[in-house]
């Protein structure tokens, strides 16, 4: 990765509450893949300066800089069960994961604000039992399987209104390739992210940089 270099007329100073680290994820022309930038540079400084300057101590790399809006949290969550029916909640925390990641890559910032953890299968949102337990309208299906029990989620729909479209394009694109694979295929996939294997060892957070080194997307 070369040297940070700030935007005109910013400095260190304007690094945030993680320090220099966090700008330096962020900024496209810095962040490099084979040599190619992934992200409209002037976009992701905007949006990183524009949490700044509202104050927000939120602001970080391991929540993508995006802000936690439940409501929006909630459907993102009902566009994913709505588009496949019955889905498993270890295949769903890794299709929050890629949206996310994606979303962050092309446009300087999450859909859902939330941060993620590497644990034994993939990357999954932080307390995402919690989050998917007090969600309303989702549906728990018991699902017999292999002389076991597991449960799988559903609901009756989403409400598309409160996504922008480059956000429903972000979630369309991500729901196309992940539809077809089992949840022991996307989990497979998973593992093949550095985002999950330089972070594994430790159940360590996932900063959203990793976002530029996504294998399946």
């Amino acid at each position: 990765m070369p040297s940070i270099s700030f935007p005109k007329g910013y400095s260190s100073d304007d690094a945030g509450p993680d320090g220099v680290d966090d700008v330096a994820h962020i900024i496209i022309g810095d962040v490099w893949s084979g040599g190619q930038a992934h992200a409209d540079w002037a976009t992701v400084v905007s949006a990183f300066m524009y949490r700044r300057k509202q104050k927000d101590t939120t602001c970080s790399v391991y929540n993508g800089f995006g802000s936690l809006n439940t409501n929006k949290l909630a459907n993102m969550v009902k566009f994913f069960l709505f588009k496949e029916g019955n889905v498993f909640p270890t295949k769903l925390n890794k299709e929050m994961f890629y949206a996310d990641f994606a979303h962050y890559r092309k446009h300087g910032r999450s859909i859902s604000g939330l941060r993620y953890k590497a644990i034994k299968y993939g990357p999954v949102p932080y307390h995402y039992d919690t989050i998917y337990d007090n969600i309303d309208g989702l549906e728990k299906n018991i699902v017999i399987s292999h002389n076991s029990e597991s449960t799988s989620l559903s609901c009756d729909g989403y409400d598309a209104k409160l996504f922008s479209t480059d956000e429903l394009s972000t979630l369309e694109s991500v729901f196309a390739i992940t539809k077809d694979l089992t949840t022991e295929q996307i989990v497979k996939e998973s593992h093949k992210e550095p985002a999950w294997t330089d972070y594994k060892s430790q159940n360590g957070f996932i900063p959203y940089s990793e976002a530029f080194n996504l294998v399946l997307l």
